[in-house]
């Protein structure tokens, strides 16, 4: 089995040959036979897929969260297969060749079918996915056909496109053709008129110059000549792989700038509210460095950790608490308290009722007031990577030497990095994929700072103590992480964490 031959996703189109249909002799059949069907007043273009036939997508390599939708037409004619079946085929050598992941018959009503399956069965397999048109009846009519209107797969969030890109040939034709018909309707009488008026306008073609590029890629070269790679005292790996970071990426949100501009603007104390807070670290430098006076009230289910943050905090500002858990947050337990800012230090990804807590912030805010995340995770559920942030983890980490790959709690080098839910017995992340869509249902957006495709996961506590900053050469490896990171966020890499600011609608 060749990985590197496998593609990630699929789509059946008349405009790729990127399947194959064979018979159950194993014969490879004729050309594909593509029909129009119609469904639900609309007309589809459909594969028709013989009884005793199988259609078979490339090679794919699978990974979580993949998933296969199809949709099935009504009759191509009076003789319509009356069942199918999806499978998996893999290498000779693999001890299961073959898996059935579905067989259903057609529906007696109208032959139709519309639907997703999940793919996580064939999780880090390679092989070929299968649409076999069968009939489970012992009635065999060889001119049975099963009308195949769409078959894609691929990263769950890749559905859509992959679907919106069937028969594209065919969908620029009849684009071309309707805006032709439309543009001579007589609505738009009053456009030819113009034309005749000023002349038929002469259009100079454009000779393509040869492509330059708006930016060269980051080196792990170019980031040892800045000042920022300098290694400060006492700086852990984390810390500094991410500051280095920080200094390409630099519209970080000035928090304590807009503390003290709350205070000048209101000529009181700023009242904040610390939600999940736990021992509030962040929170007591941000209003440090604020220097304006402060009431923030803090908010957690750990007593003993609300205490001592109480205790940190009562140098900078006026501190109070309420004890509770955040899925449960109403306005009720804040009596009548209302708060100019109301924040989240790497707290909002552990909530369950997201909802609920985004509602009831809108109701604790005076108007106007901010919402701010702070160190949010904000990508995969359970802290994962998204699929092309870990292509890119593991292109890297595969080059790293054995050392810098140790993993700290196996004691066993990693050959990749390891694909770990941390929701499946926690509250990381559990939710963390919605989180960004929900905060636009409840507030407006007013500075969306994000980063961390992947570096965090090569220098956290797994590997964190492989490194040592004092070793050039070690230096260097770790800004080689910092560039390749930069470089997959440059190029349009989803981030997993957010500093940001919203406010109250």
């Amino acid at each position: 089995m060749i990985m590197t031959q496998a593609v990630r996703e699929f789509f059946l189109s008349e405009d790729i040959a990127n399947f194959t249909i064979k018979n159950d002799d194993s014969s490879l059949t004729a050309k594909p036979l593509w029909v129009p069907v119609e469904r639900h007043g609309n007309f589809h273009l459909a594969l028709a897929l013989g009884l005793g036939q199988t259609a078979i997508g490339p090679l794919m390599q699978f990974y979580r969260d993949m998933s296969m939708s199809c949709e099935f037409g009504s009759k191509i004619d009076e003789k319509n297969a009356e069942g199918f079946s999806f499978q998996a085929f893999f290498e000779p050598e693999d001890a299961q060749a073959r898996i059935l992941l579905l067989e259903a018959p057609m529906s007696r009503d109208n032959k139709e079918s519309n639907f997703t399956l999940d793919l996580s069965v064939l999780r880090n397999r390679c092989g070929h996915l299968g649409l076999r048109c069968f009939s489970p009846s012992s009635r065999l009519d060889l001119e049975s056909k099963l009308a195949v209107i769409k078959w894609v797969a691929g990263p769950d969030d890749r559905i859509s496109v992959l679907s919106a890109r069937r028969h594209l040939s065919r969908r620029i034709k009849t684009t071309l053709k309707s805006f032709d018909a439309a543009y001579d309707h007589a609505m738009y009488a009053y456009r030819k008129a113009d034309e005749r008026r000023e002349g038929a306008s002469s259009l100079t073609r454009i000779s393509p110059g040869p492509r330059t590029k708006s930016e060269e890629t980051i080196t792990t070269e170019f980031l040892l000549n800045l000042p920022s790679a300098k290694v400060m005292e006492g700086e852990d790996v984390y810390r500094y792989a991410h500051r280095v970071l920080c200094s390409l990426i630099p519209t970080q949100p000035n928090f304590p700038k807009r503390i003290r501009s709350v205070h000048e603007r209101e000529g009181r104390p700023v009242r904040i509210l610390s939600l999940c807070s736990g021992a509030a670290g962040i929170e007591r430098r941000m209003i440090a460095d604020a220097g304006c006076p402060v009431e923030i009230t803090l908010f957690d289910l750990n007593e003993n950790l609300m205490q001592k943050a109480a205790a940190a905090l009562s140098s900078v500002a006026q501190t109070s608490g309420v004890l509770g858990d955040i899925n449960v947050l109403s306005a009720e337990q804040f009596g009548n308290l209302t708060f100019d800012v109301a924040m989240f230090v790497s707290g909002l990804h552990h909530v369950v009722e997201i909802e609920r807590v985004l509602q009831t912030v809108t109701e604790l805010l005076v108007p106007n007031g901010e919402f701010w995340i702070i160190g949010e995770a904000i990508g995969r559920n359970g802290n994962q990577l998204w699929p092309e942030a870990l292509d890119a983890a593991n292109q890297i980490f595969s080059l790293l030497p054995e050392r810098f790959r140790r993993n700290a709690y196996t004691r066993k080098v990693d050959s990749t990095v390891p694909e770990t839910d941390f929701s499946a017995n926690s509250f990381e992340g559990i939710r963390s994929e919605e989180i960004e869509p929900l905060l636009l249902r409840y507030f407006d957006p007013v500075q969306i700072w994000r980063r961390n495709c992947f570096l965090w996961r090569l220098v956290n506590p797994v590997y964190f103590h492989n490194y040592d900053l004092n070793s050039e050469d070690d230096r260097y490896v770790v800004l080689s992480l910092v560039a390749a990171e930069y470089n997959l966020w440059k190029k349009g890499g989803r981030p997993t964490e957010s500093h940001s600011i919203y406010r109250r609608r």
